[in-house]
């Protein structure tokens, strides 16, 4: 019925909330999002899923954590049947790692999401950098 939310409705809620759970340090809650047979590209290192997760967990090791995060408007485009989409968009983070280095960095990210089994799941994440900024 036209109560429910539409599938694209549905991502865009879910874009919305992500940079927050990110920034909060969930990163359970942040890859939950991750679908198993996820690829990724970090500005050139390419990992599957298991590897990015690790990944991932390892920046917030010992006290690592998101000082600033910032993102840019998303562009997105979805497949005829709204259960495929192509998400992009910039985004600045400055970061400071367990060992007290502060990173302050902009990238640009697309993402493939694919709907399945009713849910909304990153199955490409293709991160470029753009600029490392002195901090």
């Amino acid at each position: 019925g036209c109560w429910m939310m539409d599938k694209a409705e549905e991502l865009r809620s879910i874009l919305r909330k992500l940079p927050d759970v990110y920034k909060s340090g969930d990163i359970e809650g942040y890859m939950a999002y991750y679908s198993p047979d996820l690829a990724a590209n970090y500005s050139g290192v390419f990992m599957k899923s298991d590897e990015a997760r690790k990944f991932l967990r390892s920046l917030f090791e010992g006290n690592g954590k998101s000082l600033e995060f910032h993102v840019g408007e998303f562009q997105m485009q979805f497949s005829e049947s709204n259960d495929a989409a192509v998400i992009s968009y910039p985004w600045r983070e400055k970061f400071q790692f367990g060992d007290g280095r502060v990173t302050d960095t902009e990238y640009y990210e697309t993402d493939v999401w694919f709907r399945r089994n009713g849910e909304w799941k990153m199955s490409n994440v293709h991160q470029s950098t753009i600029k490392e900024h002195q901090s």
